[in-house]
């Protein structure tokens, strides 16, 4: 039973992105909930990471939003972190001044990336401090693997973790009449956990297509084929629309990442290749209905695009769009979240 007191606390949903991109998982969180969600913005990323300065602007900004939210937390009901750390740091505070536990709070989009080192350490205890406490409720994660992998990290009751896909805004119609120069072309983009090295190597084998890669990371290889390009843009829905299909190659085929190339791409009407096994693969690929899953034993790449045809690239990128409208929407991803919302029993705020 929700208390008078928790009838005039706000939900939030804390995020450092235009508030636009998750004005839909906000309709989809209201509609399964019957309550109100304000989205409170606050942008990290946009500071350039290579500098000193921006990255320290960036962690300045991973740790002065939470604390805002620390000393406000009892208008708070509940907190949702779209960007994780500001709910994770959030719990930090919360956890080393012992307050007491006022808030739900869940953290959407979970992902630990190990460090090495003495670095590593730190992280690593930071972590378990911001995970390991009693005023985190609900962590979300997108894969049932990843599930696995973060139990064995860290000591979390298992009905902590949520596992559900990624959803993503609908871009088709407003590019689906873009137009870019290139021609005949299998597109890769992103820079997280790809490994362009693996895919470039099998480009050598392939006759039919040519490759583009938009990434701003640095690719190990000395000299590309006359079929590979290598771009940097921030302007990707044009090449995602015009491309033949899309190729998503990962490193760590544990680590949860590639999502939002994936889903948009099927948005857009097209045939995906994931490696195989992946997160990707586990979540969201139905094999050869709405994507394709290839090893990356040698050749095997190489082998299938070079099979390819017309029509199954036209097959599968049409119903890759209609698994996305009905699965994969960033609304249908906050009417799933708000229903394990509802129907999680977390231990009873004090108030």
């Amino acid at each position: 039973m929700i208390c008078m007191s928790d009838m005039i606390k706000e939900n939030v949903i804390l995020c450092d992105c235009k508030e636009d991109e998750v004005e839909e998982l906000k309709r989809g969180l209201e509609e399964s909930t019957n309550e109100s969600f304000l989205i409170k913005s606050n942008v990290a990323n946009n500071f350039n990471r290579k500098s000193k300065f921006g990255e320290f602007k960036r962690y300045f900004r991973y740790f002065s939003t939470p604390f805002s939210v620390f000393i406000h937390r009892k208008k708070y009901k509940t907190i949702l972190g779209w960007q994780q750390f500001y709910a994770l740091i959030y719990c930090f505070f919360c956890s080393i001044f012992h307050v007491k536990k006022r808030n739900y709070v869940m953290v959407i989009n979970f992902t630990y990336k190990e460090k090495s080192g003495f670095k590593g350490k730190i992280y690593h205890k930071f972590m378990k401090t911001c995970l390991e406490n009693k005023y985190l409720d609900q962590i979300h994660v997108l894969s049932f693997s990843y599930k696995s992998r973060l139990l064995d990290t860290f000591n979390i009751p298992e009905n902590k973790i949520i596992v559900s896909p990624f959803g993503i805004p609908d871009s088709y119609n407003i590019f689906k009449d873009s137009k870019v120069n290139e021609k005949n072309y299998a597109l890769s983009i992103g820079r997280s956990n790809r490994d362009y090295e693996y895919l470039i190597k099998e480009w050598k084998k392939v006759n039919k297509y040519n490759l583009l890669i938009i990434t701003d990371s640095k690719i190990e290889i000395q000299s590309l084929p006359k079929n590979v390009k290598v771009i940097t843009s921030y302007d990707q829905f044009p090449y995602i629309n015009n491309a033949s299909f899309i190729i998503i190659p990962l490193k760590d085929t544990n680590l949860c990442s590639g999502d939002t190339v994936l889903l948009n791409s099927m948005s857009f009407k097209k045939l995906v290749i994931v490696s195989d096994p992946s997160t990707l693969k586990e979540m969201y690929i139905k094999n050869g209905f709405n994507g394709v899953a290839v090893s990356k034993n040698e050749g095997c790449l190489a082998n299938y695009v070079n099979s390819l045809n017309e029509d199954e690239i036209y097959r599968i990128g049409e119903n890759a769009r209609k698994d996305f409208l009905e699965n994969y929407s960033r609304y249908s991803m906050g009417k799933h979240l708000g229903s394990e919302y509802l129907n999680y029993k977390s231990p009873k705020a004090n108030d």
